[in-house]
């Protein structure tokens, strides 16, 4: 335990310019913007159509305000951001305690379910490398703007009118090194966009958290998290190890694949 205390330290201290040295790159030759990647840069850049039809075979509907099941989300969406003021930043991550609790599928609900108010840009990125969920759901990267220092791709997509900027971190999560100098580079990069790219809503789908050393990290930097327990894949325990994870962070449960009936 001491040790992942040590290495979540280093990761909260190392800069920009320590982590690029360790990769063979000289850290006078770094400038800021090789780190700092707006998301909307590519805002001239005609979005991507997605198919409604494709994507509400895949369950997400929240593009769609008659959809019945777009209300849940339109319900969690304004509980999350009903303090948040029009012109403010918020991050908010999106976990589970395992694969197949149907995160990407929420986390891309919200991120619709938020885009249908105008009142933000909202930015929907996957950090689980490992994962080709957003491809299942369609939702690739349609056009790249990346930076060999962040790792960052990110595009836009559109369906039915509602515009979301979708991004992908998964170079960084499936790249090999130092754990900690992954948690600064994400970190960093979550920082910028918070401070200088408001108003935006950041919508992180993250790895599981029992799985995988990065989620909690990330999390911690959130404004908030949701944590998806999915019925008959999550256990009591699990829900108890992810709590113990997040008590430094603002964190909501979201049950996930409940039946109509009941459990």
């Amino acid at each position: 335990m001491e040790g992942v205390v040590e290495a979540l330290n280093r990761a909260r201290t190392l800069s920009f310019g320590d982590i690029r040295t360790r990769e063979g790159h000289h850290p006078d030759r770094v400038h800021r913007d090789d780190m700092f990647v707006d998301p909307f840069r590519g805002n001239d850049l005609p979005a991507v159509k997605l198919s409604s039809r494709r994507l509400k075979n895949q369950r997400v509907v929240a593009f769609d305000p008659k959809d019945r099941q777009t209300r849940a989300f339109d319900l969690l969406r304004n509980g999350l951001l009903a303090p948040v003021a029009p012109d403010a930043t918020r991050i908010i991550s999106v976990a589970s305690p395992t694969h197949g609790c149907g995160t990407s599928v929420v986390a891309a609900n919200l991120a619709f379910a938020i885009a249908r108010k105008r009142q933000w840009r909202v930015l929907l990125a996957t950090l689980d490398g490992m994962s080709p969920a957003f491809e299942r759901l369609g939702l690739c990267v349609p056009e790249v703007h990346s930076s060999d220092a962040s790792g960052i791709e990110v595009g836009k997509v559109e369906v039915d009118d509602v515009l979301v900027h979708v991004g992908s971190f998964a170079h960084i999560a499936i790249r090999e090194g130092c754990t900690a100098a992954r948690h600064a580079l994400v970190s960093a990069w979550l920082d910028d966009v918070r401070h200088d790219c408001g108003p935006t809503i950041v919508v992180l789908d993250l790895p599981p958290l029992l799985t995988n050393d990065d989620s909690q990290a990330i999390a911690a930097r959130s404004d908030i998290a949701l944590l998806v327990l999915g019925v008959g894949s999550s256990t009591v325990a699990d829900l108890e190890a992810c709590r113990g994870s997040l008590t430094a962070t603002p964190h909501q449960i979201v049950l996930n694949k409940a039946r109509r009936h009941g459990l």
